[in-house]
């Protein structure tokens, strides 16, 4: 039974995100995500897809970016949203462009232009992905 796995898969990714593996960090943000082998916590996966996504792993971003957009499990925020595609565009994922121009239109002008200043400074401070 794969259920019965997810403990142990619990145990071997913890150590592996702890020392910066993005993928794992994504990996243990989708379990409390979706409540795989943990309680469902927002609040956790936010906090290992943000490790992830500052390493640059691009579909922690996205995930990020739909959190805020959609305020699933937190409170709804367009410009953090926005930031979180953003920089996922601005590193190659094609699918954040569209994602971000839509929440986009959704801010104003002044709102956009800081943002994208945001968008530039930490996409300047990524970390390289393991």
């Amino acid at each position: 039974n794969p259920l019965q796995l997810l403990p142990a898969i619990l145990r071997l990714l913890m150590p592996v995100a702890n020392a910066g593996s993005a993928r794992a960090q994504v990996r243990l943000g989708d379990m409390y995500a979706e409540g795989r082998g943990v309680a469902r916590d927002f609040a956790a996966a936010e906090t290992w897809y943000e490790k992830a996504a500052t390493r640059g792993d691009t579909a922690a971003q996205m995930k990020l970016g739909a959190i805020y957009a959609g305020a699933s499990g937190t409170t709804r925020n367009n410009n953090i949203a926005y930031i979180w595609y953003g920089i996922a565009a601005r590193l190659g994922a094609t699918a954040a462009q569209s994602e971000r121009d839509r929440i986009g239109a959704l801010l104003q002008p002044a709102e956009r232009t800081q943002a994208d200043k945001a968008i530039e400074d930490r996409v300047a401070r990524i970390r390289p992905k393991t």
